[in-house]
C-alpha cells in the first residue's frame, strides 16, 4: 500500500513539474479577475467609522469598580439597541434613505468599553453621514432607556475610505492555486494505468503473465 502512496505522489510531482505553468497561471488569472472586478465591476463602496465610550457615572460623576462592571454588561444591550429597528427607521427618517441596517456594523472593545460604528456608503459623504447620525440617535436614546449611564462620542467621522482589497487579492491567489493543484492532482491520478511488468513489480505485487485479446 505504501508504495502505491509512493508511485501517486511521484506521479503527482512529476505532473505539476511538467505544468508548472498551470501552477503560476491560474491564481495570477484567478487575482486579475477579482481586481478587475472590484475595481471596474463592483460599485465603489466607502467605509466611514466613529467611537463611542458606554459607562455609567453617578451622582458625583466618578465612575467606580461595581459601576464599571455594569457598564461592560451594558455593551451587548448597547449594541443591541444601535442595530435595533427602531434606531434604523429613525436613522432612515432623518436620512431619507430605505435601507440603512445593511450599511451598519458593530463592533465592541470590553477592555475599554469602546464601541466602534463603521457605515459603507457610495461615496464619502454618504457614509459619513450615515454613522454620525446612528451615533447621535443612539447616544441620545441609550442614556433615555438607562438613566446614569453615559455614552460620549469620542470621535465623529470626518471623511471615509475606500476598504483595502489585498485581503480579496490575497485570499483569490490562495483560492487559485489551490484549485491548480487540485486539477494536477486528480490529472495526475487518472494517469494510474498500469501498461507494463516494471510498474507491478514496483508495486510489490507478484505478475502471473498475460491475458492474450481473442477477437470473435
Amino acid at each position: 500500500m505504501s508504495k502505491i502512496k509512493t508511485r501517486i505522489f511521484h506521479d503527482f510531482f512529476r505532473v505539476c513539474k511538467k505544468y508548472y505553468f498551470i501552477i503560476l497561471l491560474v491564481p495570477c488569472l484567478v487575482t486579475s479577475i477579482v481586481y478587475l472586478l472590484t475595481v471596474y465591476v463592483i460599485p465603489e463602496n466607502y467605509e466611514a467609522k466613529t467611537q463611542l465610550l458606554v459607562s455609567i457615572q453617578n451622582e458625583n460623576n466618578e465612575q467606580r469598580l461595581d459601576e464599571l462592571r455594569s457598564s461592560i454588561q451594558l455593551l451587548g444591550t448597547f449594541s443591541s439597541i444601535t442595530q435595533s429597528q427602531r434606531i434604523m427607521n429613525q436613522a432612515a427618517m432623518q436620512l431619507n434613505q430605505q435601507v440603512i441596517h445593511e450599511k451598519l456594523s458593530v463592533s465592541i472593545d470590553e477592555n475599554s468599553l469602546i464601541v466602534t460604528l463603521k457605515a459603507r456608503g457610495e461615496n464619502k459623504k454618504s457614509a459619513v453621514l450615515v454613522v454620525n447620525t446612528i451615533a447621535d440617535l443612539v447616544a441620545k436614546d441609550f442614556s433615555n432607556l438607562f438613566k446614569g449611564a453615559d455614552v460620549t462620542i469620542l470621535e465623529k467621522a470626518n471623511t471615509a475610505n475606500q476598504p483595502s482589497i489585498l485581503f480579496q487579492l490575497i485570499l483569490a491567489m490562495i483560492t487559485g492555486g489551490c484549485s491548480a493543484l487540485a486539477f494536477l492532482f486528480f490529472l495526475s491520478i487518472s494517469n494510474l494505468v498500469i501498461s507494463n511488468e516494471e510498474q507491478i513489480k514496483e508495486l510489490g505485487l507478484i505478475y502471473l503473465g498475460d491475458v492474450t485479446l481473442i477477437k470473435k
